[in-house]
């Protein structure tokens, strides 16, 4: 048994990521997405996706949108639609943005941490089934994540070379991000405080973080253009901020206010009727400004309510996991609903529905797929909490970015709505800080024994 801990140390001290971890997490992206092609995330919002798509191959006219709201979401992914709409090729570029990241990512921190830390940060990436098959969906939210750590990774650079030119590809890569989703807009205050928490030279923090808000925030000139076309007001986000927010009260079950944690609450379309005196979508740009206005009257009227809401979506944000992967769509017999017969089997007859051959392989996979995204991100939030000061204090961009995003993440979750596929944003930065944490300790406990 010490014979196979000691090669697995060898491995551990000698692996070459590119020799060694990277052919591997290829492999085990082809494998994923070949069980998740099938995948169905978000499906109506796919639609939307397609509207843009027209919208922009018809020279911006807004009236050849079927669904009817030029606005939401952000238009990013009908860029890619205007590409290509072969299922197989968007993967493929997904996962190869993935793979861009994850690269760029252990270039960065090869100069900080030790061998150690980094193959176990690859060595649970490659476990990480959940985080893997989020590639391989029709959504934003692939392209989204890898640019949110590109554009994270390239900040860090900039700092470690002194070169303004990894800032201003770093502001591409950010504003682009924003373009697909718009979670992060408000990360970016963090971004300014990294720089200048991290770099000692005043004038090269001042170039950075006035470069980076310029590049940023242009990449949002098209948009916010568009939008104004459109509904006659410029904006940097989607109009769907007060829809999310105002449902987001209905996390809390049994709320005071009635709200429901659906898309079509029966009390928000009531409001927005007596209000407009007509149906309105809360997804318009009028519909928007009326529902965050809503939400802040709801939370004044009853800021105890509000306070049990965001800690019941705090608790949830911290055991829920992440993006659950659908390899059930694989299983021919259960279709055209096979989340529900999934969802059914975990209930009901789990035991029983192991018996057939196929639903025991794909079902098991799914259950360690969730059972390691849960760990990973509860793990990664205790340490964060628990660590946070220690963590901030050493002064590496990489772990403050981290914590950062980590914190923000759970923010979100906590006072607007909360999903556990949002918290797949901050999965890459969980296993970051337990690879570190444990290596950090092991290295301080071996440095106590030799004293």
């Amino acid at each position: 048994m010490r014979k196979i801990f000691d090669n697995i140390r060898l491995v551990i001290e000698n692996s070459n990521a590119s020799k060694v971890l990277y052919p591997s997490l290829i492999l085990v992206m082809l494998l994923i997405g070949t069980l998740n092609f099938n995948s169905n995330l978000m499906g109506g919002m796919f639609d939307f996706y397609v509207d843009y798509k027209n919208i922009i191959q018809s020279n911006f006219d807004t009236s050849v949108a079927k669904r009817g709201l030029p606005t939401f979401p952000m238009w990013g992914y009908g860029w890619i639609l205007v590409l290509t709409e072969e299922r197989w090729l968007i993967f493929v570029l997904q996962n190869l943005a993935a793979l861009v990241s994850i690269v760029s990512l252990n270039r960065v921190a090869s100069r900080d941490f030790n061998k150690k830390t980094l193959f176990l940060f690859n060595f649970m990436l490659i476990a990480s089934a959940s985080w893997i098959a989020i590639h391989s969906t029709l959504s934003p939210y692939s392209f989204a994540i890898s640019l949110q750590i590109i554009s994270i990774t390239l900040i860090i650079k900039s700092i470690q070379e002194k070169s303004i030119n990894f800032t201003i590809a770093a502001g591409l890569a950010y504003g682009l991000m924003l373009n697909f989703r718009s979670d992060y807009i408000l990360f970016v205050p963090f971004v300014l405080f990294v720089i200048f928490y991290t770099v000692k030279d005043n004038l090269f923090r001042l170039k950075m973080s006035s470069v980076f808000l310029i590049i940023t925030f242009s990449m949002l000139i098209p948009w916010s253009m568009y939008a104004h076309k459109t509904t006659g007001h410029h904006m940097l986000t989607s109009t769907n901020a007060g829809h999310v927010f105002f449902i987001g009260l209905g996390n809390l079950p049994n709320n005071k206010w009635g709200v429901s944690e659906e898309d079509d609450d029966p009390v928000m379309r009531g409001l927005l009727f007596d209000h407009f005196g007509e149906p309105e979508s809360s997804l318009s740009q009028r519909g928007d400004e009326f529902l965050k206005k809503q939400y802040i009257r709801m939370i004044l009227e009853d800021p105890i309510e509000y306070s049990k809401k965001v800690i019941y979506s705090f608790v949830k944000a911290n055991i829920q996991g992440i993006y659950v992967p659908e390899f059930y769509n694989q299983i021919e017999t259960c279709k055209p609903n096979c989340k529900d017969v999934f969802k059914k089997d975990i209930k009901i007859s789990f035991i029983e529905s192991l018996k057939d051959g196929e639903k025991f392989i794909i079902y098991i996979l799914t259950y360690l797929s969730i059972f390691v995204g849960i760990i990973v991100l509860l793990v990664g939030h205790i340490l964060v909490f628990s660590s946070g000061k220690k963590l901030i204090l050493e002064k590496s961009p990489l772990i403050i970015f981290g914590v950062g995003v980590i914190v923000y993440q759970l923010a979100l979750n906590s006072f607007s709505f909360q999903m556990k596929l949002y918290s797949t944003y901050s999965y890459i930065w969980c296993l970051f800080i337990i690879a570190h944490f444990i290596f950090d300790r092991s290295q301080t406990q071996k440095k106590g024994r030799d004293n």
